[in-house]
């Protein structure tokens, strides 16, 4: 009977630049060197479990309590932070409630390819460029350990490169107008956001889908004249205002007499019902950020 193949590795190398890293100089800035070492602890986990992703649940976070003599709480907030800075994809971790990057992926993949393991464990947590999710199929590696798609042809690289080009000028643009709109939600809301991943993921979705500047500032406008000093002030929030229901409250803006169905808690999804403590750590953090 064969021996069945282990998705996880025995060694992952260490790049020598990654204390110029400006999100690991973040890291240690603000959590000092118990924020390095618990990162690296879960980077360890990662490689060794399942290879590029680990769940983050309560039993994860008490090991590493443990481990590091640490109050819980405490670890959820570095861990928390390391999403905010980008070391792990927000994206993932609100969707699945998974730790990964683009980059873990990256290793992960050359590992597998220069050790000829001919099979590895493929989820839906895959990282584009873009550092969005993916189609699996497209990462699945074959037998003699080299991915699927480096079969492609020479004119094929060449369309994609220019596709590519054309995506990070695009990328470049968005920015810049996520950074407009968060810093007109602080003018209005008098809030204290930074541009951070966690906040601007629901601003380039709606850019994606033809959204203007002028559109999310109309739903600033008039959520902040609807919400302030009420009970729903503190729903005056990135993952609130430029949400699912963001089309809803742009054509109350133009038409204040439109109902809209009464916001409903994300933490009835599966996936919220399962991490809801560390949801609740998230919530809190935007919520200290309107304080400030």
């Amino acid at each position: 009977m064969a021996r069945q193949t282990k998705p996880g590795l025995g060694y992952f190398p260490a790049d020598t630049d990654r204390y110029s890293n400006m999100k690991i100089k973040r890291l240690k800035h603000v959590h000092n060197g118990i924020g390095m070492a618990i990162y690296d602890f879960l980077l360890h986990e990662i490689y060794r479990v399942d290879g590029y992703f680990i769940k983050l649940d309560q039993n994860m976070i008490y090991e590493v309590s443990i481990y590091w003599n640490l109050q819980e709480d405490k670890v959820k907030e570095i861990i928390l932070y390391c999403i905010e800075i980008g070391l792990f994809n927000a994206e993932m971790y609100q969707k699945h409630g998974v730790l990964t990057s683009k980059s873990i992926q990256e290793k992960y993949i050359f590992i597998c390819n220069q050790s000829r393991k001919s099979s590895f464990k493929v989820d839906n947590y895959m990282i584009t460029a873009e550092g969005m999710p993916i189609n699996v199929a497209v990462m699945a590696i074959t037998a003699e350990g080299m991915p699927i798609n480096d079969t492609e042809s020479t004119q094929s690289k060449v369309n994609k490169s220019k596709v590519n080009k054309s995506k990070k000028s695009s990328s470049i643009e968005d920015d810049v107008r996520c950074i407009d709109i968060i810093d007109y939600l602080n003018l209005i809301c008098k809030a204290n956001y930074k541009y951070l991943t966690v906040h601007s993921i629901y601003i380039h979705r709606r850019l994606n889908e033809g959204f203007v500047i002028d559109d999310f500032k109309k739903v600033i406008d008039y959520k902040f004249k609807e919400w302030n000093n009420t009970e729903y002030q503190k729903h005056l929030v990135p993952f609130t205002l430029f949400g699912d229901k963001f089309d809803g409250y742009l054509q109350q803006s133009k038409n204040p007499n439109l109902t809209l169905k009464p916001l409903v808690s994300t933490n009835n999804t599966p996936a919220a019902r399962t991490y809801k403590n560390l949801n609740e750590e998230l919530e809190a953090e935007r919520n200290r950020a309107v304080k400030n």
